[in-house]
């Protein structure tokens, strides 16, 4: 459990975590007034990345061991303006990365990606407005897209809905699933939001409850393999 940290004008990521983690009362300024007049540090590895607005995430979470709590985060100059991209900014550079503000990985086998939230503010005029959670740069994922169960199995839980700004409890999980995160056909009950780099369904969650299950097929006593079809 981490509670109490505070982050401004960082090189790469503002968060990075694995593991069981519980991250409480966090500061997020993606980007102050001061960011632009730091001189481009080099052309080596992530060197550059402090003046690279399509290159750095704000959260991000490693590639297996996927369990956190986040709550009472506070988030600022995080939106296009912040990362000099085109449409936010007339000259800016086109958005050709594949780096949001929440970016979760893709390239591996870990049914125990489960996130929470509870409390997540925006200070929505440094992000450009409300319409922020909808624009691409809001939610990505990193990693190769081309066969790991990781961009089918990921979720996470807006507890109060602050995160998404659907003010309900709210589960989220990758579209490409299909239905399998459509957990409710009734209207307005879900939404996907295509517009994010990596789309997610939302649906309500109401009284259901969430769980991480890994069945093994494990042989019978003396015997080298299961006879289980």
């Amino acid at each position: 459990e981490y509670q109490g940290f505070e982050v401004h004008d960082f090189q790469h990521k503002a968060i990075f975590v694995l593991f069981t983690t519980w991250l409480d009362n966090i500061v997020i300024n993606c980007r102050t007034s001061n960011a632009h007049r730091f001189p481009a540090a080099g052309q080596g590895t992530n060197e550059d990345l402090l003046n690279a607005g399509t290159r750095w995430p704000g959260f991000q979470t490693y590639d297996h061991l996927m369990q956190h709590i986040l709550t009472n985060w506070k988030i600022s100059n995080c939106g296009g303006i912040a990362r000099g991209l085109k449409p936010w900014v007339e000259d800016g550079k086109d958005d050709n990365g594949n780096m949001g503000l929440f970016t979760i990985p893709v390239n591996g086998f870990a049914p125990e990606i489960q996130l929470i939230s509870k409390g997540t503010e925006y200070d929505w005029d440094t992000l450009g407005g409300k319409s922020f959670v909808n624009e691409s740069i809001f939610f990505a994922a990193s990693g190769s897209e081309d066969f790991y169960s990781m961009q089918y199995m990921s979720n996470w839980e807006d507890a109060d809905g602050s995160m998404t700004q659907r003010d309900t409890d709210t589960v989220m999980g990758p579209a490409r699933a299909g239905s399998w995160w459509h957990l409710d056909y009734r209207p307005g009950r879900c939404e996907v939001r295509d517009q994010w780099k990596f789309p997610q369904r939302l649906c309500d969650k109401e009284n259901r409850s969430l769980a991480s299950m890994f069945t093994v097929v494990m042989p019978e006593n003396a015997k080298e393999r299961s006879s289980v079809p």
